[in-house]
């Protein structure tokens, strides 16, 4: 079943090469690369590599009228460096005929640097996704480095390795190493998928995984297995089609989901860090209340505890201090109406079956007790 919320992963491909009406024009873009194959191998390799040159130039164009508003500078180097992979990839088609170079396999040459370049500079732009830097200085490093590689091309520096027949093992060295930068490229994506929309990451991960099929194919046909080479260029033409569904037809479509993909997350962070907060600042004042209450409670019994030792310690005194009867029933009675509350005390004494008063205070009546005095009205103490 799928994961609640994800695509299913068949539809979710499907989805990322254009839907239905997307494979069935790949149907049809295969079946006529096919029929022109039948008459030559060289017109759809020249269509591949004009689909792919239109591709990573209108890449760099838009990433570089951009780049003032792009955050994730990923797409910024990604652009920069594909117009040097678009020449490149040029120079590889007119070199396929001969029509530049004169050298040969020189167009072997030119394709294995447009690759070397394309998967170097899709593994340095993914180290930009949070770092920045600066376009013109990119830009006139990848001119340096892009110009250097075709002068070492052009000047034969590389002629007699791409030889098959005499170094058969160089190019498989440099297959591996080529399907080595894909794995890599593909790793450091998904490392970092956090960064990117969704239909997005589906594109270029898919892209580099064809861009990897299509170099096992093209370096297959070169030794010897030559029907393989209409699947290499098929290949790389979907790859740079879904780079162009990614980088072009989003930041037309869904520029928001490119060029501030990185703000647009860090809102949704500190969106989530502030709910985090105030709940943890609820949570510790709940606990602080609490706290108080607590706090509130002990000091009232404290307070509670130091009145009752006063009293006791007063009375204490009071007793001792008495020097007589008479004099203690007195003090008592006013000591226990001042510090009780009480508005009258009297201390009634036991003689017989009679219950004297002794003392009385706070009484204002002439015989000691008002008229319909209740017992409940005035606090007593007794003694027999």
């Amino acid at each position: 079943m799928a994961t609640p919320g994800r695509k299913p992963l068949t539809g979710g491909r499907v989805s990322t090469l254009g839907g239905p009406w997307g494979l069935l024009l790949g149907i049809l873009v295969f079946s006529l690369f096919y029929a022109l194959h039948l008459r030559g191998q060289h017109l759809p390799h020249y269509l591949s590599e004009m689909f792919v040159v239109v591709v990573a130039v209108g890449v760099f164009m838009l990433t570089w009228n951009g780049r003032r508003f792009l955050d994730n500078h990923f797409f910024l180097f990604l652009g920069i460096s594909y117009l040097f992979v678009g020449v490149i990839d040029g120079l590889h088609a007119l070199a396929f005929d001969g029509w530049i170079g004169g050298k040969e396999n020189i167009d072997i040459q030119f394709w294995y640097a447009a690759r070397y370049f394309q998967a170097a500079s899709f593994v340095t732009a993914l180290l930009f996704v949070v770092r920045k830097f600066r376009p013109g200085v990119a830009l006139a490093v990848l001119s340096a480095v892009a110009a250097s590689l075709v002068g070492a091309i052009s000047g034969g520096m590389f002629h007699g390795w791409f030889d098959h027949a005499a170094h058969p093992w160089f190019m498989g060295m440099n297959d591996l190493a080529l399907f080595g930068l894909g794995a890599a490229a593909y790793a450091m994506l998904r490392r970092k998928r956090e960064h990117f929309d969704r239909e997005l990451l589906d594109c270029l991960s898919l892209s580099i995984l064809i861009a990897v099929l299509s170099g096992v194919a093209e370096g297959l046909g070169m030794r010897g297995y030559a029907k393989l080479f209409l699947l290499g260029d098929l290949f790389l033409a979907l790859s740079f089609y879904l780079v162009y569904k990614a980088v072009i037809q989003t930041g037309l479509i869904r520029p928001y989901d490119m060029l501030f993909r990185n703000l647009k997350r860090s809102e949704e962070e500190a969106r989530a860090a502030r709910s985090g907060l105030e709940a943890r600042v609820f949570e510790r004042t709940a606990e602080l209340r609490g706290v108080n209450e607590r706090l509130a409670r002990e000091l009232a019994e404290r307070k509670a505890m130091e009145r009752e030792r006063e009293m006791t310690i007063d009375l204490l005194r009071l007793i001792n201090n008495a020097k007589t009867i008479k004099e203690l029933v007195s003090d008592l009675t006013s000591f226990l109406r001042e510090r009780s509350g009480c508005e009258s005390v009297a201390i009634r004494y036991r003689v017989g079956s009679e219950f004297p008063y002794m003392e009385n205070n706070g009484f204002v009546e002439d015989d000691g007790f008002p008229d319909g005095f209740a017992y409940s009205a005035a606090c007593f103490g007794a003694a027999g």
